[in-house]
């Protein structure tokens, strides 16, 4: 999981901290093949129909087991108009289909690897024993299959799958490997939500991609690019700049930050107020109206956006991330052009009157404070002796970080010690959000959650429950979920005994 000595020598000049903070990153904005945009291809202006996944609900077996299966395999997509570009992805040339499946019930899902490599699927949110838990450690090669079996404890939720190979997971997931994961349950089925899937219901994959002028994906040719890997093309389900037809009535937005390192900060073109109603582990306890909405990546919200009175008409899904720039980067250079402006990403067009008449209620779900009864621990995000560390340790495979108990209700603190955001994800369980720098986090953050951003010099605590499954052997891992920064040692492994 080290860097090359390079690799180090540029992250060690980078990355020092001085008494101050950051030294300044001197020159990394003109570095050549750069995130300024400045080597994209030539635009093509035609408008295409967003992609829906399919939704794939797999095959019942007669033993009450819910069968899946996913085949990782290469292919070639149409990601920006005009250019074909060589894609992995599962069942397709391009990301994958959403699972649906239902909270209680038990699944079994096989995943062929067909790419040419030794790759992993992790079931991003999942509740689930460490053993099946597609993470390094269940590591499978080209031409062999991995089985995951497991009961759906979690409640009605949106989460995801996609590779954590050792060293490989930010280029296995730039070339496409990633899809939905559409939880139920009956409590959300009683709620009245839109959940007519592909209609008023529509699954979002946001990523960015840089391409060369011949339509290949271009992944780590310069040195700022081991910051986190930002391209200059922005894709929705596979495609740039898509357009979705919808009914004029309320419609629910799953939206999935599936980029490897760049943060979103979603809003309507008109500014309008739209509600959000669930974040990473399932519903709200009550729907949050704003009219922005700050994503990193890992992140999912669902969000529900009236368009009753906007029949034949249409609007653009933006990100809005200059306005908030200068909070997530406290360092020179590390926001590209893309970072400091607004960028369009799915233009809406309302074409038909309303389908159905589904409402949004005041009270969603209902979540019991967790409350602790074992020490709390610190993680520190940092750069240690050039490399990406937690807590001034580079990952190591072999190394168990964290012990916890089975049953223990912990208090997690982590601190940010660097002047970019860095997304924090814990496997195995949902969290709850205690504070941000002693204050109350955000109505948004106060449902579960399995990533959280944490800003620059930022102190977040959050506090999880750790139940169900134990296994003094197997870990599970929490790190950042910059994939550039998890591939480089920015990781830690724990047990649950």
């Amino acid at each position: 999981m080290s860097l090359s000595r390079s690799r180090r020598r540029f992250l060690g000049k980078t990355l020092a901290l001085s008494g101050s903070g950051w030294l300044a990153l001197s020159g990394l904005a003109g570095c050549g093949g750069g995130n300024d945009g400045s080597n994209a291809p030539t635009p093509v202006d035609r408008t295409v129909d967003l992609p829906i996944p399919p939704l794939v609900e797999g095959r019942m077996r007669a033993d009450g087991v819910r069968t899946f299966t996913l085949r990782m395999q290469p292919g070639e997509t149409e990601l920006v108009a005009g250019l074909r570009t060589a894609t992995l992805g599962y069942e397709g040339a391009v990301l994958g289909p959403t699972l649906r499946m239902r909270r209680g019930e038990r699944v079994r899902i096989q995943v062929i690897n067909a790419i040419g490599e030794p790759a992993t699927t992790h079931w991003h949110g999942m509740h689930v024993p460490a053993a099946m838990d597609g993470n390094p450690h269940q590591t499978f090669g080209d031409g062999e299959s991995w089985t995951a079996e497991f009961d759906v404890l979690n409640e009605a939720s949106t989460l995801w799958y996609h590779p954590h190979t050792e060293g490989k997971t930010g280029e296995q997931v730039y070339r496409g490997l990633a899809g939905l994961i559409r939880v139920e349950d009956e409590h959300a089925d009683a709620l009245g939500l839109p959940s007519d899937y592909g209609v008023d219901d529509i699954p979002l994959v946001i990523q960015d991609r840089r391409l060369r002028a011949d339509g290949g994906l271009a992944y780590l040719e310069t040195a700022h690019d081991l910051m986190g890997m930002k391209g200059d093309r922005f894709l929705v389900n596979g495609r740039e700049r898509p357009r979705v037809y919808l009914p004029a009535q309320r419609v629910r937005l799953r939206v999935l930050n599936g980029s490897n390192a760049r943060i979103y900060y979603l809003g309507f073109e008109d500014d309008r107020p739209f509600q959000v109603v669930a974040s990473d582990g399932g519903l709200l306890p009550e729907p949050v109206t704003v009219n922005r909405l700050r994503m990193a990546p890992a992140e999912r919200f669902e969000i529900v956006v009236d368009l009753s009175r906007d029949l034949g008409r249409g609007l653009w899904l933006r990100s809005y991330t200059g306005e908030i720039v200068n909070s997530l980067y406290m360092a020179r250079g590390l926001a590209d052009t893309f970072d400091r402006g607004t960028v369009d990403l799915l233009r809406l067009e309302v074409d038909r009157n309303a389908i159905h008449t589904p409402v949004v209620p005041q009270r969603l779900n209902t979540i019991v404070a967790l409350e602790p009864n074992a020490p709390d621990r610190l993680f520190t995000l940092e750069v240690t002796n050039g490399e990406f560390t937690i807590n001034r340790k580079p990952m190591d495979m072999r190394r168990i970080d964290e012990r916890v108990r089975l049953g223990a209700v912990e208090v997690w603190e982590i601190r940010n010690n660097q002047g970019m955001l860095h997304p924090f994800h814990l496997h195995d369980v949902q969290f709850q959000v205690l504070s941000r720098d002693g204050a109350a986090p955000p109505p948004v953050e106060r449902g579960w959650k399995d990533t959280i951003a944490v800003l620059p010099f930022e102190t977040v605590r959050i506090v999880a429950r750790f139940a169900d499954f134990a296994d003094p052997d197997v870990p599970y891992m929490y790190h950042c979920h910059i994939l550039e920064h998890e591939d480089r040692a920015m990781m830690g492994q724990f047990v649950v005994t």
